[in-house]
């Protein structure tokens, strides 16, 4: 006998139970700005504290960009942040880059 999963309600998302996992999306739409810096309007996680955990990341970050957007000049970011951000398809730019990003220049040798 097969135990059912419960779908955890979480404030600010709709939660539902696709095939074994949680799938998270917003009730509230994200500005052009909050989606440009980070911010997602849909999650998938494995665990309800995985998901509660990426909700609530989620929202953290969205609260701060919205306080970022605020409090900018309402200007595009500059265009090599933009082709940076394009480069980065996945996060695979970290573990290629890890010794270099992650250490000060004092320390580079450490890491060789």
């Amino acid at each position: 006998m097969q135990s059912a999963m419960a779908v955890p309600a979480i404030n600010g998302w709709s939660v539902v139970l696709e095939n074994r996992t949680y799938v998270a999306t917003r009730t509230e739409s994200l500005t052009d700005y909050q989606r440009h810096w980070g911010a997602v309007s849909e999650v998938e996680a494995r665990t309800d504290v995985e998901l509660w955990v990426l909700c609530d990341a989620q929202r953290r970050l969205a609260e701060r960009l919205a306080l970022a957007e605020a409090a900018g000049p309402g200007i595009a970011p500059n265009p090599k942040v933009n082709t940076r951000r394009a480069s980065q398809d996945e996060p695979s730019w970290l573990a290629t880059s890890q010794c270099e990003s992650l250490v000060s220049s004092a320390d580079e040798a450490t890491c060789s």
